[in-house]
């Protein structure tokens, strides 16, 4: 039999009564639901700076990320939302990585959720599936927007050894829109791979441009290998090199 959802919410509040059976068959139900959002983490962070530069005549900082119009006083940079659910141990698994960004560094992603309001601007930083097919030791794919593989820095200033960003991460990519598998070897070494729309961050973007005779096979590649330090070998054990 099945009930209108706002019948089980009055039933929930006492308003109305429903058989003992059909109670249990919803609570059945429910319990299902929320075991799938079990493994679902929300989670977030504020990031907050005071800058003071010594002189006058700052106004035209460095050009690196994040920098314009923060001397000389206090600066709400961004506020993160992160809504996931990590793949499990299973050979067959699904998840998924949603992360938001509110505030002014929003929009160094130009992934603006409201381009025309740019008081409080909105983006998107990461919204990708994650999958896992069991082809060897398990092949990890993601499926659509997704950081960039390449570069010390982050976006996430508290990841950073040093608050402000070097020209480095200024002038390397930041997020990409495609596909990227990842497979690990062995404990010492992982490789990934993937091909994307372009190698800007703007969402939807398309790098081929019949005008300048670029196919549509036109697309931002990538690969890296990362090669892991195993344990028992002192101070190094754990240390990451990637090329």
């Amino acid at each position: 039999m099945k009930v209108n959802k706002w019948t089980v919410g009055l039933a929930a509040a006492g308003l109305v009564s429903l058989p003992a059976g059909l109670l249990a068959d919803e609570a059945t139900k429910m319990n299902q639901v929320w075991t799938a959002l079990s493994s679902t983490t929300i989670s977030g962070y504020v990031d907050t700076s005071a800058q003071w530069n010594f002189g006058t005549g700052n106004a035209n900082p460095a050009r690196y990320s994040y920098a314009a119009g923060k001397a000389d006083g206090f600066n709400l940079n961004v506020a993160k939302l992160a809504i996931s659910k990590p793949l499990d141990e299973a050979q067959w698994a699904a998840g998924y990585q949603v992360d938001l960004l509110f505030g002014p560094d929003a929009r160094s992603l130009n992934t603006l959720l409201d381009a025309g309001d740019q008081a409080i601007p909105m983006a998107i930083q990461q919204a990708y599936a994650a999958l896992r097919a069991p082809l060897g030791n398990g092949l990890d794919f993601k499926v659509g927007v997704f950081n960039s593989i390449i570069g010390y820095e982050s976006f996430d200033s508290y990841k950073n050894p040093n608050w402000t960003r070097s020209y480095g991460y200024t002038m390397e990519p930041t997020t990409h829109e495609g596909v990227l598998v990842s497979y690990q070897f062995t404990d010492w070494l992982t490789a990934q791979a993937g091909v994307a729309n372009t190698f800007g961050p703007v969402i939807g973007e398309r790098a081929h441009d019949p005008d300048y005779g670029r196919a549509e096979s036109y697309k931002t590649y990538m690969g890296s290998l990362a090669f892991t330090v195993p344990k028992d070998t002192g101070f190094l054990e754990g240390s990451t090199l990637y090329v």
